[in-house]
């Protein structure tokens, strides 16, 4: 199991909360990508890669989609329509 799964959860949760909200946002996004693919990693590990491969019975499918998407994110970047290119822009 889990180590310590309260702790876990309020820790995993926060990380999730707070790292969704700056790549929704674009602040610091390939750092924040960086910290939720390890936190993804170990959902696969712990929870998802037991199950199977579809998301339909818990399985790793949903879970390795965003994994690739935030590796996506960590390489390249929000885009354009982040605060990150905005900044970047105007120093």
């Amino acid at each position: 199991g889990i180590p310590q799964p309260e702790l876990i959860a309020a820790l995993v949760s926060f990380v999730e909360m707070i790292g969704g909200a700056m790549i929704f946002v674009g602040i610091l996004a390939p750092a924040a990508s960086v910290v939720l693919i390890m936190d993804m990693v170990g959902a696969l590990w712990f929870v998802h890669l037991y199950r199977g491969f579809f998301v339909a019975n818990g399985g790793v499918e949903f879970a390795a989609l965003l994994v690739v998407t935030l590796i996506v994110i960590a390489i390249f970047g929000a885009g354009r329509a982040s605060f990150d290119y905005f900044f970047q822009r105007r120093s």
